[in-house]
């Protein structure tokens, strides 16, 4: 039987899941507080969504808008303040089950939509893990101009609309 997956917004029963797949993907310096995320789902739900095996969560993306050419500093609170102008990929991880099946795609695509939706012409992440090509692969450069450094060998990106 082939798999349907389903993409949706997450909600705070959802955390769990969150945190289980963040503790797979990312290395000890690079994981976030359960609070981050709760803050960011609650600031900025629409910026926030899951791809479901029926029940299970295999991948997550959290985003919210922010400035260009800032880095929101790990485990720090986000706060809105009306002068953002991109949006900011947060974070996103698949679930090691499901990697090499298109799931990051999906989720991508849902990012993009949300941000041309909101009206932003760009957006922004940090690299981490080596994941600078993988981002490429999405319209994504290399910003040698901003530090990311709170990152661990992370690099910050940007993307224009116009690159897809």
């Amino acid at each position: 039987m082939e798999t349907t997956f389903k993409v949706r917004n997450l909600n705070n029963d959802d955390i769990s899941n969150v945190m289980n797949i963040q503790k797979q993907d990312y290395s000890n310096d690079l994981q976030e507080d359960r609070n981050v995320f709760i803050q960011i789902l609650n600031v900025f739900s629409e910026g926030v969504f899951g791809v479901f095996d029926g029940d299970n969560l295999a991948g997550y993306l959290f985003s919210h808008p922010y400035l260009l050419n800032q880095v929101k500093p790990l485990n720090s609170q986000l706060y809105l303040t009306g002068e953002e102008n991109c949006l900011y990929l947060h974070d996103m991880a698949i679930s090691p089950d499901y990697r090499g099946m298109g799931l990051a795609k999906r989720l991508f695509e849902r990012f993009l939509f949300t941000s041309e939706k909101i009206g932003f012409e760009s957006q922004r992440l940090v690299a981490v893990q080596n994941s600078a090509e993988f981002w490429g692969r999405f319209g994504f450069r290399q910003n040698d101009f901003v530090n990311a450094s709170g990152y661990a060998n992370g690099y910050y990106m940007q993307r224009l609309n116009a690159n897809l």
